[in-house]
């Protein structure tokens, strides 16, 4: 293990950024990057009413059969699916029932930065705020996750949690159910928004298992909370 400082229980002066370093192929992105020599990101974690994980992952230079060929054999994973695919590579949906190492960070108290794979090299950031030990972040993640590796661990210059994606995300979602969320994130990904559209939402709905009026329904619902937790402000019923 190497780091740049010891692990203490909490800083006075700022946050503590942690860093894993995972090469178990088990672990479907570690693997899968490794499998098509490309990388894999993790983009978004729900979790929806019925208790299923659902993680939406992007990667460059994956084909679709790659993607439904290791899900097949991966561990802890249920199933994958195609969302969207582009320029810029694909946009896949995984449907987990293994242990998720970014449930495991923000149950001791973390705060995901990033998780990625690239052929084979998995790394995995979190920030640890000042009011949370940051051995018990450590010590959760190596239990729950033995084949990880602590390979950081840094004091940061700031007092306040980076605007990283995940934390921009998170309030955003204030006010927004999981299926909301999803459906949403969904339509964004697969071209709704866009003019022309690149899917349209029966189609997106299709790729969702829903109707067009729950899609509909949902989507109207997601957006309108979203920007009223945007530009914070109350909205009509709520004045």
């Amino acid at each position: 293990m190497s780091s740049t400082s010891q692990p203490t229980d909490r800083t006075a002066d700022g946050l503590i950024e942690v860093e894993f370093e995972i090469t178990d192929p088990a672990y479907f992105f570690v693997g899968l990057s490794e499998a098509e020599s490309c990388r894999v990101q993790l983009e978004e974690m729900i979790r929806l009413a019925d208790g299923t994980l659902i993680e939406f992952f992007s990667g460059r230079e994956c084909s679709r059969t790659a993607i439904r060929e290791y899900a097949d054999v991966a561990t802890g994973i249920d199933s994958a699916s195609v969302v969207h695919e582009g320029r810029n590579g694909v946009l896949f949906r995984v449907s987990v029932s293994g242990h998720c190492i970014v449930e495991t960070i923000e149950g001791a108290g973390g705060i995901p930065e990033s998780v990625a794979a690239t052929d084979g090299a998995g790394r995995v950031t979190a920030q640890v705020p000042r009011d949370t030990d940051s051995t018990e972040v450590i010590g959760a993640v190596l239990e729950t996750h033995p084949s990880a590796n602590l390979v950081a661990h840094r004091q940061l210059d700031v007092s306040m949690p980076s605007f990283s994606p995940w934390g921009v995300r998170q309030i955003l979602r204030e006010g927004v159910t999981d299926r909301q969320w999803e459906v949403l994130r969904t339509a964004y990904r697969c071209g709704y928004f866009e003019r022309p559209r690149a899917h349209t939402g029966e189609e997106v709905a299709e790729k969702l298992g829903i109707s067009s009026a729950t899609f509909s329904q949902h989507l109207r619902s997601a957006l309108r909370n979203v920007l009223a937790a945007a530009l914070e402000v109350e909205t009509c019923d709520d004045a």
